[in-house]
């Protein structure tokens, strides 16, 4: 599993982006889409695989080996676009979580 957490201006935790491999590659984004959803596009077949995650103040981007398999348009998609629309100052990777 891929957990990253986001964090805004003063440090305020915007939310996390996880992916999972089970039988299907699957995403969660808290405070935006609450459930597992499976990527409509299947990453490459390359054993190893570098993940991109881009994100502006509309619209959020995850790529695997430079093939985009996610696209979340913030306004429409989001639960929270308070917090999703806000500029990412930091990342982490959650220790406990990933695996990757």
């Amino acid at each position: 599993m891929i957990f990253v957490d986001l964090y805004g201006n003063d440090n305020r935790h915007m939310g996390h982006i996880k992916i999972k491999w089970s039988s299907k590659i699957q995403y969660n984004l808290e405070n935006c889409i609450g459930s597992w959803q499976d990527l409509s596009i299947t990453s490459p077949s390359d054993q190893d695989k570098t993940w991109r995650i881009t994100k502006s103040s509309t619209d959020l981007e995850i790529q695997c080996n430079n093939v985009i398999v996610l696209q979340v348009e913030i306004s429409t998609k989001c639960s929270n676009t308070t917090r999703w629309s806000n500029t990412v100052e930091k990342i982490t990777f959650n220790g406990d979580y990933d695996t990757a």
